[in-house]
């Protein structure tokens, strides 16, 4: 038993020595449908005679359309000591929406019965993300990763709001910096080509005065045949807590937004 036990112990360590001795890359794109919802809050001081907050709730105040988004990311993997692996993702995320609520409903303080708003609106979550990360455990069973991920933001919002009373309209540029802890753990079935693999990202932006935060949580199945192509099906979610400037009715105000998107997604890679 203790023989098996020691060869059990040298057939691991070669394989892990063997896989880290190796460079090798892998290149995906990822299509996600997607649902958005949350909410976005625009101090405004210069409609009527005092300051109003204008808050649009995503699920309650508009129809938020279901869209097809996108992410295509790169992983390079090498055998130098102590120098992370890397990987960079590019990820595309746009919804639409649009309702007619009450206007007492999203603007509080506003003693208005009877009037409703038409709001159309655009939200962009474009964002890009490159992380370090190391692998101390990678054999033919199990591989774990860890490092830290940089997402920079890179969106933008785009509503108005209008009656025959009022016209607000309210843009602004999502450009938030965001360090994020990174983890991943994959499971492979031997002789099957079957992996399945947890991913979480989570971590704050660099803004100490306004701190905000993000998680990103992956799930994922994937076959890939011996000549490295794979092809998998998943499940992400990703929200994001945001603090940025918007300008509304021709001035810049502080805008916060708290934005979930989440869905299925299929995934095509080619692994080297």
């Amino acid at each position: 038993m203790f023989k098996k036990l020691l060869l059990g112990a040298a057939l691991s360590s070669a394989v892990m020595s063997a896989q880290s001795d190796n460079i090798g890359f892998e290149v995906g794109a990822e299509l996600w449908r997607t649902t958005m919802t949350g909410y976005l809050d625009v101090e405004i001081t210069n409609v009527g005679q005092k300051p109003y907050t204008l808050n649009i709730d995503l699920e309650d105040n508009l129809s938020m359309e279901k869209n097809t988004s996108g992410r295509f990311y790169f992983d390079l993997y090498h055998p130098l000591p102590y120098l992370p692996n890397i990987s960079a993702s590019v990820n595309r995320v746009e919804h639409s929406g649009n309702g007619n609520p009450p206007v007492q409903d999203i603007i509080s303080g506003a003693n208005i019965k009877g009037l409703t708003l038409d709001i159309n609106g655009t939200i962009n979550l474009n964002h890009f993300d490159i992380t370090g990360f190391w692998s101390p455990i990678d054999n033919s069973l199990i591989g774990i990763d860890v490092g830290i991920t940089l997402r920079q933001f890179d969106g933008k919002i785009d509503f108005i709001g209008q009656n025959d009373y009022v016209r607000i309209p309210v843009t602004g540029k999502i450009d938030n910096l965001y360090a994020l802890a990174y983890g991943k753990l994959t499971a492979h079935l031997p002789l099957t080509g079957l992996s399945a693999h947890l991913a979480m990202d989570a971590g704050y932006n660099f803004d100490s005065k306004n701190s905000e935060q993000a998680f990103d949580l992956d799930l994922g199945l994937t076959y890939r045949t011996v000549l490295g192509l794979g092809v998998g099906i998943g499940y992400r979610y990703f929200d994001a807590d945001l603090e940025a400037e918007a300008e509304a009715v021709d001035q810049r105000y502080d805008a916060k937004y708290k934005l979930t998107t989440q869905g299925p997604y299929l995934s095509l890679s080619y692994r080297l």
